[in-house]
């Protein structure tokens, strides 16, 4: 059973702003609170607005700087006004080796300490020391930069593997291949844990009536406060722009949903795609904020690779996954959604516990070429096998063709795998091949 405790609010501005001048201001505003931090070659300030760090050279703490030092009426640009105080910081800052790895769970960042005990899984979970009282130790929250993490009322103190597992079970249905939801998992508590690797483009390819929505809902009500819906047409529309609203949601979220995207007759905006889960800064008028979001959406058809060559590029190869969806849901008995906080949050911390144990993404071989070919894969599915059984010459032969099939460069498709997901490749002579496959038949066009 999980124990809850009250949470604390996060959206009170908890560090005191001020407009006096120079080195002396600097000193008594950030420095000795423990508010700017140097780690992996980069000097972070944490940002009194937001309640979140940022690295100096953006400008959001640029902006925060000059208020700091009396320079917020510059004449000229704030990165001007600002260079002559970045190395008496980047000097005088808490040097951290690494960064602790956290969860957005409730409106408090919690730091992680996973342990086994007799083969049970368990993770502790501590609050994040108040920055406003930091002492001697640097807060750890350093580089997390989501505004709006989940807003749970309440938060578990730990966690304890083997719970009620009620939503688990109720989502399983969904996956004659278990392997496939412990994808999403994975993609569920890499949005949610920092530090986090690349966010993703999750896509769920399926006819209607397998399970797509059902799956959506479901995310959509485990990341209350921390999720938010975009119009489908936002991922498909060609202008290579941003709308506010989109920005708006991108940087106050964890996770956004786009339901069903037609692309029987319109193509992904592949660049904004990127941008959007790129942790790239989008503005967001008058700052500019580091995004930190991933997306799902569901598709009847999958985008054309040798029509948006762009597709199997490494850029998107980090962020795009497909997931098969093809059980009849018609046939599965009629179940409600379990949605207590308790449920919710057990499974919460199951999609964390995913991402801590599998450092690479754990995907099945028929996503990974779902993933990397598209709807290129509907036409030569019957033609490749998936065995563990497959020979090095046969992994060797059948990577050789689908580069040539695909119309791509040898090992293009192999280097597509590799950033996907380690799990996906196997090297040999120090190249990446996608594992397990061999050709049953000669692929045609």
């Amino acid at each position: 059973m999980i124990e809850l405790v009250p949470d604390e609010g996060w959206d009170t501005q908890i560090v005191p702003g001020g407009s006096t001048r120079g080195f002396k201001s600097i000193k008594s505003q950030l420095l000795d609170y423990g508010l700017v931090s140097y780690s992996k070659g980069n000097t972070y300030i944490y940002l009194s607005a937001s309640n979140s760090w940022a690295v100096l050279v953006s400008a959001e703490a640029q902006i925060q700087l000059c208020g700091i030092t009396g320079s917020d009426n510059v004449s000229v640009s704030y990165l001007g006004a600002c260079i002559p105080y970045f190395g008496y910081l980047e000097k005088h800052a808490r040097r951290t080796s690494s960064i602790p790895m956290s969860v957005c769970l409730g409106t408090w960042r919690l730091s992680i300490h996973p342990i086994e005990q007799n083969g049970v899984e368990k993770i502790i979970l501590n609050k994040m020391q108040n920055i406003a009282s930091i002492g001697d130790k640097i807060d750890s929250r350093v580089s997390s930069f989501c505004v709006m993490p989940c807003s749970y009322d309440e938060i578990p103190p730990s966690w304890t593997s083997g719970g009620p597992e009620r939503l688990l079970r109720y989502l399983l249905v969904l996956f004659p291949d278990s392997e496939r939801l412990l994808t999403v998992m994975w993609i569920v508590g890499n949005a949610i844990v920092d530090p986090g690797s690349f966010s993703k483009f999750l896509l769920l390819y399926g006819p209607g009536g397998t399970g797509k929505s059902t799956l959506i809902k479901a995310i959509e009500t485990l990341l209350k406060g921390c999720c938010s819906t975009i119009k489908p047409s936002t991922l498909t529309d060609p202008k290579d722009d941003i709308s506010l609203d989109t920005a708006k949601a991108i940087a106050s979220n964890r996770m956004l949903t786009a339901g069903d995207i037609n692309l029987e007759s319109s193509k992904l905006n592949l660049h904004n795609i990127k941008v959007m889960t790129g942790h790239d800064s989008i503005s967001v008028p008058p700052i500019k904020v580091t995004t930190r979001c991933s997306i799902i959406a569901g598709c009847n058809d999958l985008p054309d690779p040798t029509l948006q060559t762009s597709w199997n590029s490494t850029a998107i190869g980090r962020r795009a996954v497909v997931i098969l969806m093809n059980v009849n849901t018609a046939l599965i008995p009629k179940r409600e959604m379990p949605d207590t906080t308790e449920d919710l949050l057990d499974f919460v911390m199951m999609c964390v516990n995913a991402r801590i144990k599998y450092s690479d993404m754990p995907i099945t071989i028929k996503d990974v070429l779902y993933t990397i070919l598209a709807d290129k894969y509907n036409y030569i599915e019957d033609k490749i096998e998936i065995t563990d059984n497959a020979t090095d010459q046969e992994m060797f032969d059948a990577n050789m063709a689908l580069d040539v099939y695909m119309k791509k460069q040898p090992h293009t498709l192999g280097e597509h795998a590799s950033v996907l997901s380690a799990n996906a490749i196997k090297i040999m002579g120090s190249l990446p091949f996608i594992r397990n496959i061999r050709l049953i038949s000669d692929l045609e066009d």
